[in-house]
Order: structure tokens, then sequence, then C-alpha cells
């Protein structure tokens, strides 16, 4: 008996739900991670309390770090959660942690959808094998299903720019008015839910140029004459950038004075923030795609730009224009989060889907058995390491994090009238919402949290002193905890009452946990047996007056 042949009409209809459904799995898998506890990943704060706002203060943003349009989104997908949850006479706030949640669950369906859409985009171009294996790769890239786990904004600008790709694609069948509007549309939302999605335009350009080039197949006049692509481009496209960009994000063109000002204060202090301040390119080819994919799909991906590139048709070269013009761009910043490098990940996962479709087709009058059979195996050997990551990722997501575990303990084993102080040799040790009725200070040279200054400590009325420190981010700490004035208090009149340490401290070369330095996060980007649970270590001391 033969086995089944993909090509058989439900066989990619079902396949593609299976992949979907793990899609989903992946990355609504521990996606509570870090909850009551609202700060265990940067920058989600920035975007809820945004969202929150429109409730009550209107729809103009306080900032503009970030465009609107995701914002707007969010306070729908919160007015929807309190509509259905009934939540008691009249309006009330949830507690935090449930904004929390419902934004990670934003972000998780926008990083499943995108798996089916690639599907679809990619299957219209090359091929329904193509597009079967580019929707694969992506299900099981660790760095967009760790990230869709994250109430940020990268997932949803991935989206947008696959859906640009998706019209680009379409320009080069039809240069019609509407594709060029769709196109418009799908580029303007990505720019509105991040600055960076302009680059969405790239595939739309290198479409355009790439029709204009050939001289077909333009839409033709009444007359026979053909029409020039440049009519779709500027009457249309570049309109529609414009009408939707306004639609999803008006206080981008309304307070343009005001998104100066931010753009300018975030960029400089990314500048200084960033480690080296050199450009992140080799950062990103060594390190980023490395973990985020792993090898063996980065090698696959890289060998099917190059065979894309080496085509020279008008499809695979409107699909190498992202990636490349992204990373020339992106690239030459000095910061180097991974996170940064996520609307490349989908067309890397397409050149790998393109080649493994062609390379199949040499071989495929093999022995059926024969030739399924190696194509298990290898599809296997090129999605271990990155499924080995997202599954561990995904159990240390479900842990409790430390910040939680000591969280609890405060709450079980400390008066409420203490004055607790807080500090973290990382910044600001963020407690979880539940301790709001606890008198916490933090010693801390900014931010908006009640501060005691250094000078002033030795006067101060400390019951407890909590303690963050994470070795592994040792390079860019400020060790406080070491200073003499805060050794002293410790020392003669601390007494540890609580410790907890999540990882096991090595400097084996080779061993050691490897982490996103730029970006603080607990959770290792490779799979190691040092880290026990997310979050900092915490010693609590206990003060006798």
């Amino acid at each position: 008996m033969k086995p089944t042949s993909p090509s058989s009409a439900p066989f990619f209809p079902i396949l593609l739900f299976f992949i979907t459904l793990a899609a989903a799995i992946i990355r609504f898998a521990g996606i509570d991670f870090g909850l009551p506890g609202t700060f265990a990943r940067p920058d989600e704060e920035l975007l809820i309390s945004e969202g929150l706002k429109f409730f009550n203060e209107g729809f103009q943003p306080q900032q503009y770090n970030y465009p609107a349009f995701y914002k707007y989104i969010l306070h729908f997908v919160f007015r929807v959660y309190h509509f259905l949850a009934a939540h008691g006479p009249g309006f009330q706030f949830f507690p935090m942690e449930k904004y929390y949640f419902a934004d990670r669950c934003l972000s998780a369906f926008f990083g499943t959808a995108t798996v089916p859409l690639l599907y679809y985009i990619v299957a219209g171009i090359y091929g329904r094998s193509a597009g079967i294996l580019s929707s694969l790769f992506l299900c099981f890239s660790y760095l967009h299903a760790r990230d869709s786990h994250f109430g940020t904004t990268d997932i949803a600008l991935t989206f947008w720019t696959v859906v640009a790709y998706g019209a680009a694609m379409k320009i080069i069948k039809k240069p019609g008015s509407w594709n060029y509007a769709q196109a418009g549309m799908a580029a303007a939302f990505a720019f509105t839910t991040k600055y960076t999605g302009i680059i969405a335009v790239s595939p739309v350009l290198a479409a355009h140029w790439l029709v204009k080039r050939n001289c077909q197949p333009f839409p033709r006049d009444k007359a026979g004459k053909a029409k020039p692509a440049t009519d779709g481009f500027l009457f249309v496209f570049v309109p529609a950038v414009l009408f939707f960009s306004f639609l999803s994000s008006p206080y981008l063109f309304l307070k343009a004075g005001d998104v100066y000002k931010d753009i300018s204060l975030l960029f400089n202090a990314l500048h200084v923030s960033s480690s080296g301040g050199n450009a992140s390119i080799i950062h990103h080819l060594t390190f980023t795609f490395y973990y985020g994919l792993g090898l063996p799909l980065y090698i696959a991906a890289a060998a099917g730009l190059a065979y894309l590139f080496s085509r020279k048709k008008r499809e695979d070269w409107a699909t190498v224009a992202f990636p490349s013009a992204y990373l020339l761009i992106m690239g030459m910043a000095p910061v180097k989060y991974v996170r940064y490098m996520l609307p490349a990940i989908p067309f890397f996962c397409v050149a790998a889907g393109v080649l493994w479709a062609e390379a199949s087709k040499k071989i495929e009058k093999l022995d059926p058995w024969f030739f399924y059979g190696l194509q298990a195996a290898l599809l296997a050997g090129v999605l271990l390491p990155s499924a080995r990551n997202i599954l561990f990722f995904d159990r240390m997501a479900l842990r409790t994090d430390s910040r939680v575990l000591a969280s609890q303990w405060i709450k079980k084993n400390v008066p409420r009238e203490s004055n607790i102080l807080v500090h973290a040799s990382e910044g600001t040790l963020d407690m979880p919402y539940d301790l709001d009725g606890y008198n916490l200070s933090w010693l801390s040279k900014g931010g908006d949290a009640k501060v005691i200054p250094e000078i002033k400590m030795d006067r101060a009325i400390i019951d407890y002193i909590i303690i963050a420190k994470h070795s592994y981010f040792a390079d860019r700490s400020i060790q406080y905890e070491t200073a003499r004035f805060l050794a002293d208090i410790i020392k003669k009149r601390g007494r540890e009452v609580f410790s907890l340490k999540p990882y096991i401290f090595t400097r084996e070369k080779g061993k050691a946990p490897v982490y996103d330095l730029s970006d603080v996060f607990y959770i290792p980007l490779a799979p190691t047996g040092l880290v026990l649970y997310p979050g900092p270590g915490i010693t609590i001391y206990k003060i006798e007056r």
C-alpha cells in the first residue's frame, strides 16, 4: 500500500488545521507567566496603562513611544472583556493582572493567526507544499512562539508585515488599484502598530518596480493602451497609506510635534542604553537568528534566501526585499534586542519552505515510503532544536515567578504596618500589585516609586529589606547591595528570613544560561538545567530596631 499523496485535496487543509492548532497551543501555554506580578515583561505596562486611560481620558495617547493602533485594539479588547464579564453593577476596573492576561492573549492571537496566513500567501505563489512547510517552520520558530506570549507590539507588527507581503504578491500577479489599496492599508497598519513597520512598504516597492520593469501584466484602458504602474503606486498606494495611518493613529498627524519629541527622547534613550553602541547586524546574524530559529532551520533559511536571490524571479525578489531591507536598516541600530528581528522571521521560514519544496521535487520519484520517511526525518532534525527551546520556555513560563513567591511569603509572614525597603541590582524590583497594601519604599536614583535617598538611609525606619539580584545580568548591575551603608545595616541589625535563588550560578564556559542581556527577562533563550524558575534571586532581611 502506498502512502497517501500530499497532492490529494483534503491533505493540506487537514495538515494546516493541525499546524494552526499546534501554533495556538504553543503560543497560549503559560501565557499567565509572572502573574499576579505585572512587571515580568518590559513594555507591557506602557501599552496597558494607555489602553486603560482611554476609558476615562479620551483617545489621545499620553505618550508616543508607540503609535496608537495597537493601543486602540487593546482598548477594544478591554471593553469586550468588561461587557462579557459583566463585572458588577456599573463600571468597575478588574484587578490589573486580568488586563495583562487579555493583552497577552491578543498578542498570542496575532501570533497564531500569522501561521495560516503565511500558508495562504505562500501557497498562492509557490504552491501548497511550500506554503505548508513555511507555516510549519513558523509554527515552531522559537523566537516567534516565545514573543507571542508577550503583550507587546512586535507580534502584531509581524502579522501586518506579512499581510503587506501578501498584498505585494497580488500586485505582481495583477497590479490593479484594489491590490495597491490593500497593500497601502496593511503597510499603514504595520506603521501605526510600531514605527519600524514603515519598512513593510519594501515588498510593495519591490513588487511595483518589478511589474513596471517587466511591463506586464499591466491593466489596460478601453482603448487597449497599457496603464503605467505608477498610477497604482502614486495615486492609490500612497494615499491609502496616509488615509489608513490617519484612521488608525490620528494623533500622529494632529500632534506631530509631541510625536517628534517623544520619538527623539526614545531614540536617545535607546542609544544611551545600547551595549557597545555599534551596529547590531552582526549580533543578530550570529546570536538572534541562531537562538531564535535553531541552527538547522537557520541554515535552511539562509540557503533558501540565497536560492531565491539566484533564481531572479519576480516573486522571489519581492520575497527577499523585506528581510534584506529590514536587516540593513534595523541592523544599523545600536540596540540589540532580539525581538526587533521578529518581523523577519516569517520571511526566513518562507525561504526555507520554498527551498525545501523545490528540493523535494527532485527526489519525489524515489520509492514513496523512502521519500516520505526521509522527509519526516529531515523535518524532525530541522525543527527539533527550536521545538526543544519552545518546550523549555513553556515549561518555565508555567512555573511561579520568584517575585510572586516572595510576595506570597510576605503576605503570610510580614505585618502590613511594616516598613519594607526594596532594592534590586538591575533596577527597581517590581513586586506584584497585590502588595499595594504594604508600606513599600525603594532605594533608587529615579522612577515614580517612593524613594529613600541613600544619604537618609541611616535615619530611615526600616523593618525589612528586600534585595534582588541576578548574577547572569551582572555586567549591567549596579551592586548597591554591597555598598557600605546598606551592608552595615544588614550586618549590624539584619537577620535573613527568606532566600530564593532560582538559578544555579556557574562561570564554566559554555554551561552558563544564555540570556538576551539587552532585555531583562528572566527565562533563558536556550534550555538549561541551571534555571529552576523565572525571576531574580531574592533575599529578605528582618531589621531589628
